[in-house]
Formats: structure tokens, sequence, C-alpha cells
């Protein structure tokens, strides 16, 4: 549904529906829901155990609270854009929007605790979520590497950033624009890999890579040679041969191998279809997960924005068919 939130009549809309709701969540600038009479304070008369999460780009307070904020910015501010890189460049960056999925399973779960908090309690809860903060949660190793270490880490593209792990990288295969993963750790995982077929001799008995320590400091010449044996082999058959020696690897795909190649997805049915009014059918992809060995078997296609109104308040709302003809009349609703 949609609501003019621009008109008075519109955000009482607003408030009337938050009055019946469990939880409201919001992407809006920083104290936009405060200046709607929205936020916990102005609802606690109303609704004492509504729960407000609020999910601004840089949190709700802070002298950087105004900022405008997309997936970009914050990769940018947290590291991450600086850190996926090669050694010694800083333009590159992740080319989905991370931390706006991750915010979203974040707000989950807040939204689980805020309605178990109000089971408890019968209050709910005022959740500030930063995604800036929730990116740098992503740096992981890396913050903690620098918080007890004082260690400033480094862009190192494909290679593993703490050298545990030699060869690590993507190679190129067979074809045109095709590649495979590959991670080796230990003496065991090196000895099975190099007693695959037709392995470059200087990978076998080469002094250069007999030891961890050596391919760590030989990490060019080993990364050469690895792709000389990758480069005349289809990408599937090298990952199999891999994998049936116990060895990290996996072919690079694209949309088109995930969604028409890949025998895992199809064997475990992730996508399916869903049906929109304006669109018909449509192939989506599913939860990622399945319940008693299936997987939830309701899908409801997109809604466009004002689909619902007219359900949701003369539902929720109960308002007769002239209330509504009058707020829509006035432009509270759209």
């Amino acid at each position: 549904m949609t609501i003019n939130m621009a008109t008075h009549e519109g955000r009482e809309v607003a408030r009337n529906l938050a009055a019946r709701s469990d939880v409201i969540i919001d992407n809006f600038s920083a104290g936009v829901l405060r200046r709607w009479g929205l936020d916990r304070e102005g609802l606690r008369t109303v609704n004492p155990g509504v729960s407000v999460v609020s999910m601004g780009g840089m949190g709700q307070d802070g002298p950087w609270k105004d900022f405008v904020t997309f997936a970009p910015t914050i990769h940018a501010l947290t590291g991450l854009t600086y850190l996926t890189n090669p050694p010694g460049d800083h333009f590159m960056g992740y080319g989905f929007s991370l931390t706006d999925h991750l915010s979203g399973l974040a707000g989950a779960f807040a939204t689980l605790q805020a309605v178990e908090h109000r089971d408890r309690t019968g209050e709910g809860l005022t959740i500030d979520l930063s995604q800036y903060e929730l990116g740098l949660g992503l740096m992981g190793p890396a913050l903690l590497d620098y918080l007890a270490n004082s260690v400033d880490p480094e862009p190192v593209g494909n290679r593993h950033p703490f050298a545990a792990w030699a060869p690590h990288g993507i190679y190129p295969a067979a074809g045109d624009d095709r590649w495979v993963a590959i991670a080796i750790r230990g003496e065991a995982e090196w000895r099975r890999f190099i007693a695959l077929d037709g392995l470059d001799p200087d990978l076998v008995s080469g002094e250069r890579f007999r030891t961890h320590a050596d391919r760590v400091r030989n990490q060019d010449a080993l990364d050469e040679a690895v792709a000389r044996w990758t480069s005349t082999r289809d990408r599937y058959a090298i990952a199999a041969m891999c994998q049936e020696a116990g060895i990290c690897a996996g072919p690079v795909q694209n949309a088109e191998d995930l969604t028409t190649r890949d025998p895992q997805l199809k064997a475990r049915a992730y996508f399916g279809t869903a049906v929109a009014e304006n669109w018909g059918e449509y192939p989506i992809d599913r939860f990622p997960a399945t319940f008693n060995g299936a997987r939830p078997d309701v899908y409801e296609g997109v809604h466009m924005a004002g689909a619902d109104t007219f359900d949701v308040m003369t539902g929720l709302l109960e308002l007769s068919d002239d209330e509504l003809a009058a707020l829509l009349a006035g432009g509270a609703l759209t």
C-alpha cells in the first residue's frame, strides 16, 4: 500500500496502522519517523508494545547520521572496498550490495528479539541498526588483527590474507573466460594435489614448492605453474578431480551456469517460479533451506505499489468505502 506522508491525513493513517502493529521497520534518514510521530515515544500512548527498528546507513545519532548512503558508500567507509583489490590497487569493490542484504538479515533478528521482548514485558523496543557498523563486522579477521596486533591489513587479491593457504586463487580454465577456484592448506592436501594427473613437473618435485613456507614465498611462480595445468582443462573436471582428492575447488559460475547447468541447485529445487498480476509467471530464487525436506510452498509474486491499499484499509483499519474514498480523493492515499 502507499501513503502520502506529506499530508496530515496520511500521517494519521500511518499512526492508526502503527497502533495495530507489532513492529515498524524504516530505512529513512535519521529523525524522519520522530518528525512524523511514529517513533516509540510518539506511539507509546497508542501502542506501548510496538517496536521500531530503524535501519539508517550510519545509525540514528553521531556526526554522520545524516549521510546519504548506499551499499558502495558503506563498503568504502568500512574498508571492504580497500581490501577487495589486487595488491597495490584501490579502485575495485564488491559488485553487489553486500551490506544491504546482510542488514536485512540483521533486521530480521532484531525484529524477532523485539517481539520476544514485547511478549515478556509488554513493552516494545527502540532498535537502532547501523548498516555502517554491520559492514565493519564483515571485516572479521582483518579488523581483529588490527585491534589485537596493530597490523594494518593490505589488499592481497585472491590470495589468503594470512598466508594459511597456498595456492589460493582463481585460475584460468579451458574455454573463453572460464575460471576455477583452488585452495590448498597444509602438507597433506599439497601431497594429494601433486598426485593429480598432468601437473607441471616443477610443482611435483621443484624445490621452490617443497614446503608451505616455500610455496608462500614463491606464490607468483606457484600461481603460474597451477595456471599452466588448469588452462588446458575443463573447469568442472578440475573441480571434480580436486574434490575427489579432498581439495577445495570449484568452477567460477555465471548466471547461466547457476540457472541451467548447476546440478546441486537443480537437485535441491532451489529455483522456482512466482506469479505477479502484471508480469505473469517469472523465475525466482527460493529460501535457502528446506523444512522437513521441502521448500516453503507459497511464493507470492511481486505486488505493485498501492495494489493492496484497499484490502489494508478496509480489513486491518476497518474503514468504510466512504472513508476510503475520502482519503483517496484528498490525496492521503495513492
